[in-house]
């Protein structure tokens, strides 16, 4: 059975727009998020810090508490001059804030929000609590923008490129330089896109925030994970029904894989994964190269000829 709910596609940012940075998650590294800001300036936008990022505020794990991270975020979709929001570095915290947000106000007030990791915990909330169209993409305070500042330029504007284009996406395809896609498991799937941190969709089973993702496909990506971890997390989703229940996936870049004895990530996936259209190496995620992947649009993947095809525009 077929089944599509109508997402809200949020306005397009328009040329000089206002981008507003929030921190809902660890805080900033101040090298970083000053290049990347200073980087959108040079692309014509104003940019507005959040309230946290203003203060330079830190406690704890995070860049705020969380009380003070939810106001920030709500006070940035309800602001009508901003046009996009961009998260500036994932980390950890983004779960204390889910029970805290006025999800209809950020469906009355939809705009384009932006970032990955842990911020995967918004993107999924805001898909399935806002029905909003959120971007799986690069951050502001990315410390690519320290470590390797021209890919972290060709990144943001490839992101700018997909939430200021009211045009069908067409195929995503990974840049030179990238990993090579290699296919998982053989097939075609169609549905919407969804997911994001495997981390995050892992820790989200069993709350009311948990992923749904029947007939759709599901990205998943991670950092700093050793494949026993992976194949934990992979058997959590199993034994859960979400790999049953998913048309397919797309798996980005595992980085900074531990080196131990035993399978790599490859072969867990193959182990997980193999019974389902997938695909592996999609450049989006931790990796030097960072994709922007619209979650909630429709999407067809092909996983034999490794293309991943995004059906319709993101933006309005």
């Amino acid at each position: 059975m077929s089944f599509w709910r109508e997402m809200i596609k949020p306005p397009r940012l328009r040329k000089g727009g206002k981008i507003g940075i929030v921190c809902p998650a660890g805080g900033a590294d101040l090298v970083a998020i000053k290049r990347g800001m200073d980087e959108l300036r040079k692309l014509g936008h104003d940019v507005v810090p959040g309230r946290n990022l203003k203060k330079l505020a830190k406690t704890g794990f995070f860049s705020a508490k969380a009380k003070d991270r939810a106001i920030e975020l709500m006070n940035m979709f309800e602001d009508e001059e901003i046009g996009a929001i961009i998260s500036s570095r994932g980390g950890y915290g983004c779960m204390e804030l889910l029970n805290q947000l006025d999800y209809e106000a950020i469906k009355e007030n939809s705009k384009p929000f932006v970032g990955f990791s842990d911020i995967t915990a918004l993107l999924i909330a805001f898909n399935q609590l806002s029905n909003l169209i959120t971007f799986h993409g690069p951050m502001i305070g990315d410390l690519l923008w320290i470590e390797k500042p021209e890919q972290a330029k060709k990144n943001l504007e490839n992101l700018l490129n997909v939430i200021s284009n009211p045009e069908p996406i067409g195929e995503i395809k990974n840049p030179s330089g990238a990993p090579y896609i290699q296919t998982i498991g053989d097939g075609i799937a169609r549905g919407a896109l969804i997911g994001g941190n495997l981390t995050l969709i892992s820790s989200l089973m069993g709350t009311p925030y948990q992923v749904k993702v029947l007939n759709k496909i599901v990205l998943i990506e991670d950092v700093d994970e050793p494949p026993y971890r992976v194949h934990r997390y992979l058997t959590q989703l199993e034994l859960g029904g979400i790999i049953e229940e998913a048309s397919g996936f797309i798996v980005g870049e595992f980085t900074n894989t531990p080196k131990r004895p035993g399978p790599s990530i490859e072969e867990v996936l193959r182990e997980k994964l193999s019974n389902k259209p997938s695909i592996y190496g999609l450049a989006c995620g931790h990796g030097t190269y960072r994709l922007t992947l619209p979650m909630g649009c429709r999407a067809v993947l092909d996983a034999e000829s490794r293309k991943l095809i995004i059906e319709e525009e993101a933006v309005s």
